[in-house]
């Protein structure tokens, strides 16, 4: 018996010495565990604040241009060369949000949405429309007229999958409505289709700081 006690000694020993080792790697395993959730908890928190400091831009960068286009007139009534007109674009308020139209000078993929660079015009209908252009001394068809005073532009940013209503897209028939993404049309104004997407105006529905829906007008 005095022979065996040393050896069940040396066993309990082992077994001892190895639990300890497998509760090691438990506790490194549970660490690494909770480093890579914490990581990842960051993570989310960084692209939430990055979500939040594109909203606080977009703002800036809405009042910016709101402020330009209240320096570039007055705020009632300005004159051009004999015709009358506000200096502000055509904007409305709807239960979607705000449409403003214009020309859309420039659009880049940014991340995580598209920015775009927008010039705002005041779209004329009915006696208005024929007023204002027969004091420009300019012939129109219809009684829609595109009255645009002023050069201030401001940034907006849209989600890549913002709907976008185009015509004559991609070899179709210039009457022939098509409906892409925020992001294909962004591509689009890098490639031969660029000058005419720069020349044609759109009405854009504003929400929240953010372009939710692009609509191609066919008034020239």
């Amino acid at each position: 018996m005095a022979g065996r006690a040393p050896m069940m000694s040396r066993r309990a020993a082992r077994v001892v010495a190895a639990l300890g080792t497998v509760l090691a790697v438990l506790a490194i395993a549970a660490g690494i565990l909770w480093v890579g959730d914490s990581l990842q908890r960051l993570s989310s928190r960084l692209e939430a604040l990055t979500r939040t400091q594109k909203a606080i831009d977009t703002r800036v960068s809405a009042l910016e241009g709101a402020s330009l286009l209240a320096a570039s007139g007055p705020a009632g009534p300005e004159t051009t060369g004999g015709a009358t007109a506000t200096a502000r674009d055509t904007e409305a308020q709807t239960q979607s949000g705000t449409r403003r139209f214009g020309r859309i000078t420039a659009m880049v993929e940014g991340s995580p949405t598209v920015e775009l660079t927008f010039d705002g015009a005041q779209l004329l209908t009915g006696p208005a429309a024929v007023s204002a252009a027969a004091a420009l001394g300019v012939a129109i068809q219809g009684d829609t007229y595109v009255l645009d005073p002023s050069t201030s532009t401001v940034s907006l940013s849209a989600p890549f999958r913002t709907p976008v209503i185009v015509y004559g897209w991609d070899g179709a028939g210039a009457s022939e409505k098509t409906t892409i993404t925020a992001a294909a049309l962004a591509k689009a104004f890098a490639d031969p289709q660029g000058p005419r997407l720069k020349r044609a105006y759109f009405t854009l529905t504003i929400r929240e700081e953010f372009v939710t829906r692009i609509e191609q007008s066919l008034v020239r």
